[in-house]
């Protein structure tokens, strides 16, 4: 299992437009991953992915949480 992180803290007000500039956000994101081997030189491998990233000097408009389910199958050849 892994887990990340990763934040910026750029912003700025901008008092010529009223707009933020630079960025602020927080990401996160944790994987965990199962393998299993086989006989006869198979592999499998099941990985779950969790992310979530707010970005407040985007609005919320870059806002997003996600889940991911990555399943692999491995096969040597002769």
């Amino acid at each position: 299992a892994t887990y990340s992180l990763a934040c910026a803290d750029y912003g700025q007000a901008n008092e010529a437009t009223g707009l933020p500039a630079g960025v602020d956000y927080t990401h996160h994101a944790l994987r965990a991953r199962l393998t299993r081997r086989f006989p006869k030189d198979i592999t499998t491998g099941l990985q779950y992915l969790f992310a979530h990233y707010r970005e407040p000097s985007g609005g919320g408009r870059n806002n997003y949480t996600a889940h991911g389910l990555f399943a692999t199958l491995s096969v040597r050849l002769p």
